[in-house]
């Protein structure tokens, strides 16, 4: 049985899907045991044909919906017509591939799988206005880490039960990020492992070392990050700003975003400090 990676797009973000997510896919994973498929929300023909061309698969989906959140109503949708062992959805106008990710369609098999980012969620309230029972989930989610919707893992179906609860949550499918704060409540509730952030890196959120040489994310021992994630919602908020894959690309950062990130990277480095100096008086005192 075969393994499905799954993501949604539409005219306009079909270009990065072509010439970046889908091209360092093929460069880095070998696809017999492996099928891809696109949510099409507005697709054009001539970018459809060469999908096509390229084996992959397209499930033409009613765009009634911030695409986001709908991917899951269409997800299961397209579960529930197909037989697959393991299933990514992962994003597609952000995201590139720079090694295999194949042996986590082989680790833990029987949960889903996603990263935490390092900093704590900020669960926007115009984002809860999308989200039934909003008190309930924020309160659960209150302190917790940001689990990053964008790469979520997991069997057919777990993912296929993971997108039917997410519905019964949904609020205002019209709105920009519910889709974070319902699958954040849910696998918090449910629960999930948690993936190494090298398989979901998000450099505007990380406080590990990451280096850039010739278009390629490096880590502290000079290997290569195998998913990078440029994160921010809109242009204006992602850290890489001419971001994709091949060495022409990733030479011009957000040097604003990156200061405030080395600003509350900081905060934290002397929270943590005052809290251990805290504990060691307390310890004294006792």
């Amino acid at each position: 049985m075969k393994h499905l990676i799954i993501t949604c797009s539409d005219e306009n973000y079909a270009e990065f899907l072509l010439l970046h997510w889908l091209e360092s896919l093929f460069s880095n994973l070998k696809l017999e045991k492996f099928e891809i498929a696109i949510l099409d929300y507005g697709l054009n023909e001539f970018q459809k044909k060469i999908l096509l061309q390229k084996n992959v698969k397209i499930f033409q989906c009613q765009r009634n919906g911030y695409p986001c959140t709908i991917r899951f109503r269409d997800l299961e949708f397209y579960l529930e017509k197909s037989d697959y062992d393991q299933v990514l959805m992962c994003d597609s106008g952000d995201i590139i591939f720079q090694d295999s990710i194949a042996n986590l369609f082989e680790e833990n098999k029987e949960s889903i799988r996603a990263i935490c980012e390092d900093s704590k969620g900020l669960f926007d309230i115009t984002y809860l206005k999308g989200v039934n029972n909003s008190d309930y989930v924020s309160k659960l989610l209150k302190g917790r880490k940001l689990i990053n919707a964008g790469f979520l893992l997991g069997p057919s179906s777990l993912m296929k039960e993971l997108c039917n609860k997410f519905q019964t949550f949904i609020k205002n499918d019209q709105l920009y990020g519910p889709d974070q704060i319902i699958i954040n409540y849910l696998l918090y509730r449910d629960g999930f492992v948690q993936l190494d952030q090298k398989y979901n890196f998000i450099p505007i959120s990380t406080k590990r070392f990451f280096k850039i040489e010739k278009g390629v994310f490096l880590d502290q021992q000079n290997d290569r990050i195998p998913v990078v994630h440029n994160a921010g919602g809109r242009s204006l908020y992602r850290p890489i700003q001419d971001f994709g894959f091949g060495a022409g690309y990733n030479r011009k950062l957000n040097k604003f975003l990156f200061l405030i990130r080395f600003f509350n990277n900081s905060i934290d480095m002397l929270r943590s400090i005052s809290e251990a100096i805290s504990l060691i008086q307390l310890k004294k005192e006792r």
